[in-house]
């Protein structure tokens, strides 16, 4: 009998596994390779609906479907308000999840966790004892991606950096960035060469979304014509003393980490960590961009549990890069080479704070996630389909970029490979797979149609909507639009709300409803007939391929409060990467099965496994083969047809 010693589990969010073995193939990752090739590799690996990140990562960790652990999608309805799609909020917080998860089971038989970066993880300290857990709370440590939790925090509102958010200062407008102009410096101490004309910007750090209340902090950019042909030199400081700058740059450098001292409202100080970057500056100093990460406290409060275990990160030379930069990239902050060098420091930092915490702390159980994968996906796997891409070069520019994307991830796992050693169990898994923007589709125009809904489109959508709709096509942002549009509650008898549901809008339930209780059922009816029936006018085509009321939805492990009155899926020719789409979905090069890999100890080498691999398999076949207890809310099955002797565990 082949027990590991310990299980790292690797997931990688929005992984397809076709592209992944095209790029195995293309001999450029090898340590992809080693796991594909020496394990077993599922070829019916799904996913629960909706096909989105937190409810498909919870169901990982918990080994129960989403009508148990109730992490029903990106964002939760929030409870006692009209079901109409503004009372909605993200929904990253741990503490809400209804089921035990894997890392509680553990630690009843004396096991100890580390996870980190895992969606639907923060908070989820607070019911373990002698286990570790590094961020959690949205897709990239140190982000806030759940608004109750910022609102427990003292924050202002979601979406930010627990301590700073990236910033940009320059020439031109960036949403959320600093717009200056220089005038020449004054009053600065022991700079060795000033140069010709040296100009200075002073800006204060923004610390509005902050829990932390840091007292207001004024820095300073100077730049230097040193060689006398232009401005070429940069240097940040928290004073006009160039002792105590913190680096000086040449255009497109990247600085080494950074520490600052950052005092806080209450007179305490906190130390961060960040790294910053020129980006822009042309010879007169009238262009230009500077740029600096997310500033990180080094001592884990708020985002590392216990603090005492991110003592081993301060030494890491990264930050964990906010959403590895997807986000900023839409926004136009910087360009496509800029993007890929914070996915690489993202994976960087991910893969050395990992081997770290490992190294410094006994463990049983590692999880963690990765997220770059699916930000890639949703810039540009409609470019990386040939069936949809916009041009040869747009197409070519994005494998390559996705090229460089599996380098960077194959490197980290390949660190993690050297460093587990082979008494370790190493799963590969990913939450949903992805695909290429198909057609629009807004339940909002079926449900018009049918007289369920009334809205009022006159009115201009919210600054996030409009933000959202400037990444889209023309016909999507119209379909976003369209899909935003204020309902006019007392009139409408349904709503649409989040990735794949719509409710009822009831009497004695909803805020304002108005559909008699006796009604419910029919009104269910009406908005299932409702979606089936809607033809889209462009393509001629029904978008909808499957539509359940949240009764019969418990056959695809939906259900309980947070689950609509009707759910829904799409045929994959409509819609975005993913999300309203059942886990068999393929389209052209998109795929929505999930990658599912299982290597080392008890399992079998290079095995294709047939049978379904559902999510929700993964924790009571780690627990089966440790001799762990399982969690008491776990409804998973045994992979039994993936290991080697599998009666050996039991009999």
């Amino acid at each position: 009998m082949k027990r590991p010693k310990r299980v790292l589990l690797v997931g990688i969010d929005g992984a397809v596994p076709g592209l992944v073995e095209k790029h195995i193939a293309e001999g450029i990752c090898p340590n992809f390779k080693k796991i594909f090739e020496g394990g077993v590799k599922s070829l019916n690996s799904l996913c629960p609906m909706p096909t989105i990140t937190p409810p498909n990562w919870t169901t990982i960790s918990t080994g129960a479907w989403p009508v148990t652990h109730q992490i029903t999608d990106y964002w939760r309805h929030i409870p006692g308000t009209s079901p109409n799609a503004a009372n909605t909020e993200m929904n990253f917080s741990g503490e809400r999840i209804k089921a035990e998860t894997i890392f509680e089971a553990a630690e009843r038989a004396g096991k100890k966790s580390i996870v980190v970066n895992y969606p639907t993880s923060y908070g989820i300290h607070k019911r373990l004892k002698n286990s570790i857990v590094v961020g959690g709370s949205g897709l990239s440590v140190g982000t806030i991606q759940d608004n109750e939790t910022s609102k427990n925090l003292g924050a202002p509102y979601a979406g930010g950096q627990i301590f700073c958010d990236d910033l940009i200062v320059g020439s031109a407008y960036h949403p959320g960035g600093i717009v200056s102009d220089f005038s020449p410096a004054k009053d600065w101490e022991n700079v060795h060469e000033l140069g010709d004309d040296p100009m200075e910007i002073e800006f204060d750090l923004p610390f509005e979304k902050s829990p932390f209340k840091p007292q207001k902090h004024t820095w300073y950019w100077l730049i230097r014509d040193v060689e006398g042909d232009g401005y070429d030199t940069v240097t940040l400081s928290p004073s006009r003393n160039f002792d105590d700058a913190f680096f000086t740059l040449k255009l497109g450098e990247w600085s080494d980490r950074v520490f600052a001292n950052i005092r806080l409202e209450d007179g305490s100080v906190k130390e961060v960590a960040f790294l910053g970057k020129i980006l822009k500056l042309n010879d007169d100093g009238t262009d230009f961009d500077f740029y600096l990460t997310q500033m990180l406290n080094t001592d884990g409060d708020l985002w590392c549990f216990p603090n005492k275990a991110a003592a081993s990160l301060r030494d890491i030379e990264a930050v964990p890069t906010t959403k590895a930069g997807f986000l900023l990239r839409m926004m136009g902050w910087y360009d496509d080479e800029m993007f890929s060098e914070l996915i690489e420091m993202h994976n960087k930092w991910l893969g050395e704070a990992l081997v770290s915490l490992m190294d410094n702390n006994e463990w049983d159980l590692c999880f963690f996630h990765t997220h770059p994968t699916d930000s890639v996906y949703h810039y540009m796997m409609t470019e990386l389909d040939p069936d949809t891409c916009s041009s040869k070069e747009a197409h070519e520019h994005a494998w390559e970029f996705h090229r460089r994307l599996y380098r960077s991830t194959d490197a980290m796992l390949g660190k993690l490979i050297d460093y587990v050693g082979e008494d370790t169990a190493i799963i590969l898994v990913s939450d949903h797979g992805s695909k290429a923007d198909g057609a629009p589709f807004s339940p909002v125009n079926a449900l018009m149609d049918a007289g369920l809904l009334v809205a009022d489109d006159t009115k201009e959508p919210n600054e996030a909507i409009k933000l959202a709709m400037k990444n889209l096509s023309k016909e999507m942002a119209e379909a976003m639009r369209k899909s935003a549009a204020e309902p006019v509650i007392e009139k409408c008898k349904a709503f649409p709300q989040r990735a794949c549901y719509v409710y009822v809008n009831l009497k004695g339930r909803d805020p304002n409803g108005i559909v008699e209780p006796e009604d419910y059922h029919k009104v269910q009816r009406e908005i299932i007939d409702a979606l089936y029936t809607y033809v889209d006018p462009k393509t001629g085509i029904r978008p909808v391929a499957l539509a359940l009321s949240k009764e019969d939805a418990l056959v695809i492990g939906m259900g309980g409060e947070q689950c609509g009155d009707v759910v829904y899926s799409l045929y994959p020719e409509f819609g975005m990467q993913h999300g309203a789409f059942l886990a068999t979905a393929k389209w052209g090069i998109g795929d929505l099965h999930t990658m599912g890999v299982f290597y080392g100890p008890g399992f079998k080498k290079g095995f294709e496994m047939e049978r379904v691999t559902q999510l929700a398999d993964i924790v009571p076949t780690i627990c089966y083969m440790m001799g762990l207890p399982y969690p008491k809310t776990c409804e998973g099955a045994v992979l039994y047809q993936a290991l080697e002797e599998p009666d050996s565990y039991t009999c």
